[in-house]
């Protein structure tokens, strides 16, 4: 049962009273808007009015016995739209249409059909699925008396893999056209994929899958057909261990081969076949050895005659027991259960596996030696084919000249743009049990297109995200190089430097995602449509908005923009491909789209969706490298997105960083020394990421990562020891990384503009009450500031401690520089503290504000002393519930030094020298607090000030100043001062006194003590007495 249902402009479905279905309604948050009066997302006219397919059968649950309703709520886009279009229509059984002409010739398979055709109504079968054809195995056929087989042997696209058939006639436009087949699932990935030129009226299918698959519990049903094809259980001889020596035979070396055979009953023989260059015609060895044994170990042994330099050899075992049944090694894959041939008729020697090995020298060099070697029937595959296809070839992969490994894969690889037959890149595939070193699976060799693999520009991009990680993860590649032979012929093939890098695959994701990698994985490319030569028509950039195209030729307003075909090869599943799950990616768009999700709920929840960080990190050093064929810059491809199940946020993986360091684009994609001022992007293409970059808290976070970048490892100081390994290496283009190359200038033209927005010229500073302290109306407080761009984090501290409900700041999503905390008061003062950390935890500055909130006890003195002070000297207050911001005043009078480091029990006061002699009231006040009793202090007149030595109070020093003692000693003189002649300071005047002056003025004795030569008080008590000496001229 199917509802169908074309629209103008959305509507929402309701079965007994449930939401089924939302068509094109907008979004509140993560919440569909469905009152009755809520709008449609966007127009749907009725020259393009959406159509829905709705499968019923997902909603069974929902039926009752009895009457079922069916309920649909439609609505407009616009309450001011002129018109309305609804036409549901509900139906069960089989879609029979009218008798009309089918447009695909032979779409019954009836008649015979070809495999390499562009004439109407046949068919071009490429690529991974080039063993699909008509079969009439009647265990195959759907009905009639033939059907078409489909075989994928790996992943289909949009390129040269896929079986293609020309109509017989041209669709024409505006017209309605039904589209149906049968189909059978029969093993591998239940999803098929159709669509038509231009990726018009594409769809996904999903094939039913037997619900009773497999045979938990029960004989497998593999062994149970071979326990049938041999007459019982045995299933003939097991051979395994296969090994040979040496491994890479030189010129006319014979080569030792052996391998395990096991069997319930005896073997009767083991033999070994082997051809020169390929098997026969009939996938046989022309050549027959009888292999020696079983030794101690079980092991059967053979020697191959040896070969004169490149010449390939092909070999299998075949082992027989008494029952007459036979094994092979390696497997013969053509007698799996479900093998990926059309028939047993249509088998090639590509369909099946051989042990290949070549005889050749030993490969010298600083680079390790990567050979792969392929017999004839797989160079001519590979020569003939479209250059596109993606079908891997089988062979052998040898490592350093000594670790070979049997039944590996090799393809060519590259873009449209570069892919070419042998001299450029590959791809290589290890056998599942036989991985490299025990642990890669697979890998590409890169020619980096014609620039040569000693191009270094890639290795240093990584090298920069790989010191660009902060404080979370952003995936970078390793790469290395490796001499990389493949042999063709008996020539010494291709014998060229390649550098090795890991491909972004489950493997990769494994490595940097252990406990969390098993979740959606993408490739960003261009949507390409090819021609039937396997040429390159059209190309469109892939974009993540909702849809990523609206209109023709890659868009078609028909389908809701969550139709995942609106999607598919602008983004390529590069894991679990048997899903076709794109739900999380299209919720992805769907926030990155400001038509559906506005600036202010985008604020909120993009970080719930992406690890913004981890993306703007990888996404930095690609734009500040002028990396313009990649997502952001100038093209929609080249990069990987990752979405880790539990994380929940997507991250960026980096991908072809080859066509970068551009002289062009060094003054492209720069920040503004106004953080206010638009972040200028490629808008045009790229309306998503342009919104995300200008998001004030974004942009601030994106500048913070380029200021940390030029100050750590985007400058050539810190590349230097990489890029003299990498010269060492014999790695080129390194120019780019040296002083005054690209990064440099690039380092420099970034800090000219962001040195002003860093703490090198700005400070994390309270702007509440402009830093200064002030009173809470209530229990917590709202506290903002403006912090430099380096800061990306910012404690905050209550009276030392950490509030629990406000531990941090958030950066505000309205101004770049800001921030905002609401912190949680004690009652009284609270003294605030802000410190801002960088990204490697060092403390970049620190800000404090006392915040007093209402409520608490007053303060009190318990005493002062000393109870009898000078004007300007200091008392020492005792007491409790003394709190920071407090106030000490003497009457009206309130003191402006104060030490409160004894709080909250005392505090250090320095008495006002304007006060009035006697005693003065001492109050302490705490604002919103309130006011201690007063307590009485006495007021003394301040110490007299006097210099030592200048005895005549003149100002100056002279042989008056000692003949003055002299006459107050011995004549009877007066002293105004007599500390003035005190010249020792210990309380008396005598001649010593005299004597010492006298030294000091004409002997260069020492000079008085203290206060000299400038005026001070006596810092000794005596009884000597001093009035204050008259003014000096």
């Amino acid at each position: 049962m199917r509802f169908y249902a074309a629209y103008d402009d959305g509507f929402i479905v309701y079965l007994n009273g449930t939401r089924i279905h939302i068509e094109n309604m907008r979004t509140s948050g993560e919440d569909i808007q469905d009152t009755f009066d809520a709008r449609a997302r966007s127009s749907r006219e009725r020259t393009s009015s959406g159509q829905t397919d709705i499968n019923m059968l997902d909603f069974m649950d929902l039926l009752i016995a009895g009457t079922n309703v069916i309920a649909i709520q439609a609505h407009n886009s616009s309450v001011n739209s002129s018109d309305f279009y609804i036409a549901p229509v509900l139906q069960s059984g089989e879609y029979v249409p009218a008798d009309s002409e089918n447009y695909v010739g032979n779409g019954d398979i009836e008649a015979e059909i070809s495999s390499n055709s562009s004439r109407p109504g046949e068919w071009k079968i490429q690529g991974t699925h080039i063993n699909s054809g008509r079969t009439t195995d009647p265990a195959e056929v759907i009905e009639g008396n033939a059907s078409l087989k489909i075989v994928a042997r790996g992943k289909g696209d949009n390129k040269a893999n896929r079986l293609e058939h020309t109509l017989a006639r041209n669709l024409r436009a505006r017209s309605n056209y039904f589209i149906s087949f049968k189909a059978r699932w029969i093993a591998g990935s239940q999803t098929m994929l159709t669509r038509g030129y231009n990726h018009d009226f594409a769809r996904s299918h999903e094939l039913d899958i037997p619900s009773n698959l497999g045979t938990p519990g029960a004989v497998n049903s593999v062994t149970a057909r071979e326990a049938a094809g041999n007459a019982g259980p045995n299933i003939g001889p097991v051979i395994d261990k296969m090994v040979q020596s040496p491994n890479l035979p030189g010129n006319n070396v014979p080569v030792q081969v052996s391998c395990r055979v096991q069997d319930p009953d005896n073997i009767t023989d083991v033999k070994l076949y082997w051809s020169l260059n390929r098997a026969n015609s009939a996938g046989e060895g022309d050549n027959e050895i009888s292999m020696q044994g079983p030794d101690s170990r079980g092991r059967y042994h053979a020697t191959i005659p040896g070969q004169v330099l490149r010449r390939t050899v092909v070999f299998y075992v075949l082992a027989r027991d008494s029952g007459g049944r036979v094994g092979r090694y390696p497997i013969d894959r053509t007698q799996r259960t479900n093998p990926s041939i059309l028939s047993a008729l249509d088998i090639e020697n590509l369909d099946r596996s051989y042990c290949v090995y070549r005889h050749e020298n030993v490969q010298r060099g600083a680079n390790p030696s990567y050979r792969f070697w392929i017999d004839q029937d797989a160079e001519r595959y590979l020569n003939a084919r479209q250059l596109h296809s993606n079908d891997l070839v089988e062979g052998s992969f040898l490592f350093g000249n000594e670790d070979l490994y049997y039944h590996s894969r090799v393809r060519f690889s590259g873009s449209p743009w570069a892919r070419q037959r042998w001299s450029e890149s590959y791809r290589v595939s290890m056998a599942k049990d036989q991985t490299l070193h025990g642990v890669i699976k697979k890998f590409g060799l890169e020619d980096h297109q014609g620039a040569g693999a000693r191009d270094g520009r890639e290795r240093i991009s990584n090298y920069l995200i790989r010191h660009n990680q902060g404080n979370t993860r952003t995936p970078y590649s390793y790469q290395w190089l490796v001499q990389w032979n493949i042999n063709r012929g008996s020539s010494a093939g291709i014998n060229e430097l390649r550098e090795f890098v890991q491909v972004p695959n489950r493997e990769l994701i494994q490595r940097w995602y252990p406990d969390d990698d098993n979740g959606s994985f993408f490739e960003m490319d261009d949507r390409h449509e090819f021609n039937d030569g396997g040429s390159r028509t059209t190309s469109y950039d892939g974009r993540l908005s909702y849809p990523p195209y609206v209109n023709s030729p890659q868009g078609d307003p028909g389908n809701p923009p969550e139709y995942k075909e609106n999607y598919r090869y602008y983004y390529n599943n590069r894991m679990d491909e048997g899903k076709d799950d794109f739900t999380h990616l299209v919720r992805l768009a769907q926030v990155l789209d400001r038509r559906q999700t506005p600036d202010a709920l985008f604020d909120e929840i993009i970080w719930d969706h992406m690890n913004v960080d981890a993306f703007l990190r990888c996404l930095a050093v690609r734009i500040n490298t002028d990396d313009w064929d990649t997502w952001g810059t100038d093209r929609g491809k080249n990069c990987y997105i990752y979405r880790p199940p539990v994380d929940g946020r997507w991250v960026l993986l980096p991908w072809d960083m080859e066509l970068t360091y551009g002289n062009g684009g060094l003054s492209r994609w720069l920040p503004s020394n106004n953080i206010n001022a638009p972040f200028v992007t490629n808008q045009g293409k790229f309306p998503a990421l342009h919104r995300m970059w200008n998001r004030p808290r974004i942009k601030r976070m994106y500048y913070g990562i380029l200021w940390e970048m030029i100050n750590h490892q985007f400058n050539s100081t810190f590349l230097g020891n990489f890029v003299s390994h990498l010269q060492r290496r014999g790695i080129s283009s390194l120019e780019v990384a040296r002083r005054n190359g690209f990064i440099d200038r690039r380092s420099s033209s970034i800090r000219s503009r962001l040195l002003g927005l860093s703490s090198d010229r700005m400070a994390l500073t309270i702007e509440t009450n402009d830093g200064e302290a002030f009173l809470a109306g209530g229990s917590q407080a709202t506290i903002e500031g403006r912090a430099p761009i380096d800061i990306t984090d910012i404690l905050v501290l209550v009276n030392g401690e950490v509030a629990p409900s406000a531990e941090r700041a958030e950066f505000s999503n309205s101004n770049p520089l800001g921030w905002s905390v609401t912190v949680p008061l004690n009652e009284g003062a609270n003294e605030v503290s802000f410190l801002g950390f960088n990204t490697t935890g060092g403390i970049v500055d620190q800000a404090q504000v006392i915040v007093t909130a209402p409520g608490g006890a007053p303060p009190a003195i318990t005493s002062i002393s000393p109870a009898q002070v000078a004007q300007g000297g200091v008392i020492t207050i005792e007491g409790s519930n003394f709190h920071p911001g407090l106030t000490v005043s003497f009457g009206e009078i309130l003191a402006e030094e104060l030490d409160l480091a004894g709080l909250p029990e005392s505090i250090v006061v320095t008495v006002p020298a304007e006060l009035s002699l006697g005693t003065a009231g001492v109050t302490v006040t705490c604002p919103g607090v309130g006011s201690s009793e007063a307590t009485t202090v006495e007021i003394l007149p301040p110490p007299v000030q006097f210099i030592r030595g200048d005895v005549d109070s003149s100002g100056t020093f002279g042989m008056t100043d000692p003949i003055q003692i002299l006459l107050w000693l011995f004549r009877g003189g007066e002293l105004a001062c007599q500390d003035t002649a005190d010249i020792d300071d210990n309380g008396q005047v005598n001649l010593t006194d005299a004597i010492a002056l006298l030294n000091f003025l004409f002997q260069g004795g020492s000079a008085p003590q203290a206060p000299h030569p400038e005026a001070g008080i006596d810092p000794t008590e005596d009884e000597l007495e001093c009035e204050a000496p008259p003014p000096a001229g």
